[in-house]
């Protein structure tokens, strides 16, 4: 009997701690770019219905009388969250520019960016940035799904589908500390009543 209470308590523990840490749901709207409700677009861009991962739409920004297109959010955020921004990009033709992900804590300040989308692929791939904690003061990030070329360069074109900008909570060590000590507390009752 003490053995499998001990192996019951071992392997609540380990599902425990092997638990991942609460994910919200996406926090962006029309992520699928199916209406364009959120949505800010800058430079060279609108939405099509002929080229998309899913849904309806995509976003398409291209490079001719601007030397980008943008597509923005600003989203709500909390401090000591965590937060990546992720989205499928495609491309028939991206010769001078590239294209990527990026986030800004209120939207100044250094972007958190994705790999960058720089030759042109027919096949649509997952671009995301590193997971990132926001930092004391943090209200608002801005996500910015992005083509940026020189001027007038019309064989620059990419695609946007199924974005995402999702938090991830960091665990308290209080909570964890708790959990600990919960489990000790188990095991020493445990140990007490079988004697």
């Amino acid at each position: 009997m003490k053995a499998f209470c001990l192996t019951t308590l071992v392997i609540l523990t380990a599902a425990i701690i092997s638990m991942p840490s609460a994910a919200s749901a996406n926090l962006l709207s029309d992520p699928g770019f199916e209406t364009g409700a959120g949505w800010a677009n800058w430079g060279d861009s609108d939405y099509v219905t002929g080229i998309k991962m899913s849904g309806l739409q995509s976003a398409h920004a291209w490079t001719w009388l601007n030397a980008d297109g943008k597509f923005e959010q600003t989203i709500d955020v909390t401090p000591g969250i965590s937060y990546k921004a992720g989205g499928y990009l495609k491309s028939a033709g991206l010769n001078t520019g590239s294209a990527w992900i990026q986030f800004q804590w209120n939207g100044v300040g250094t972007a958190v960016e994705s790999a960058k989308l720089t030759t042109a692929d027919t096949n649509w791939a997952y671009f995301e940035t590193p997971l990132t904690v926001a930092p004391e003061g943090a209200t608002t990030a801005k996500v910015a799904y992005v083509l940026l070329a020189p001027v007038n360069q019309s064989t620059n074109d990419v695609y946007f589908d199924d974005a995402s900008f999702d938090a991830q909570a960091v665990p308290e060590p209080a909570s964890l500390l708790l959990l600990g000590s919960g489990l000790v507390g188990l095991f020493g009752l445990r140990k007490r009543t079988s004697r």
